[in-house]
C-alpha cells in the first residue's frame, strides 16, 4: 500500500513537471504575444515622442511669443515717457532699444542657423531614402531577372531531357 502510495506521488510530481513545461504551440504563441506586445510598445513610444516634440515646439514658441510681448510692451511704456522727458532719457531709450534689435537680430540669426542645420540633416536623409530606394529598385529588378532566367533554364533543362529521352 505504501509502495502503490509512494508509486503515486512520483507519477503526480512527474505530470505536474511535464503540464509546467510549455508545448510547442503554447511557445509559439508566448512568441507572438510577445511580438504583438513588444510592436504596441514600440507605437506608445512612437507616440509618445511625437507629443514631447509638439510640446516643446509649442513652448518655445509660446517663449519667443511672450519675449516679443515683453519687449512691446517696454517699449509701448517706454516711448512716452522718453518723448516727454529730458534729451538723456531720450538718448537712453534710445540706446535701450539698439540693444534690444541686436538681441532681437542675434535671435534671429540663432534660428535661421537651427533651421539651416535642420534643412541640411532634412537633405541628407532624403538622399539617403533616395539611394535606399534605388537599391530597393534594383534588388527587385536583379530578383525578377534571375526568376526568368530560372524559367529558361527550367525550359532548356526540360528540352535537353526530351532530346536525351528521345535518343
Amino acid at each position: 500500500m505504501q509502495i502503490l502510495a509512494a508509486k503515486n506521488q512520483e507519477i503526480a510530481k512527474i505530470t505536474r513537471a511535464i503540464d509546467e513545461t510549455p508545448t510547442r504551440s503554447e511557445l509559439l504563441q508566448y512568441e507572438r504575444r510577445f511580438i504583438e506586445l513588444y510592436e504596441l510598445v514600440q507605437d506608445k513610444l512612437v507616440e509618445t515622442r511625437k507629443y514631447y516634440e509638439i510640446y516643446n515646439t509649442l513652448n518655445e514658441s509660446y517663449q519667443y511669443m511672450t519675449n516679443e510681448d515683453n519687449l512691446l510692451n517696454s517699449i509701448i511704456d517706454g516711448f512716452p515717457k522718453a518723448q516727454k522727458s529730458s534729451q538723456k532719457a531720450k538718448e537712453s531709450f534710445l540706446a535701450s532699444f539698439q540693444g534690444i534689435l541686436q538681441n532681437v537680430n542675434a535671435n534671429k540669426d540663432h534660428v535661421e542657423k537651427e533651421r539651416a542645420a535642420e534643412a541640411a540633416t532634412r537633405d541628407a536623409l532624403n538622399q539617403k531614402y533616395a539611394a535606399l530606394l534605388e537599391g530597393q529598385r534594383n534588388y527587385f529588378k536583379a530578383v525578377k531577372e534571375f526568376q526568368e532566367e530560372c524559367v529558361k533554364n527550367e525550359k532548356l533543362t526540360e528540352a535537353f531531357q526530351r532530346e536525351q529521352a528521345a535518343q
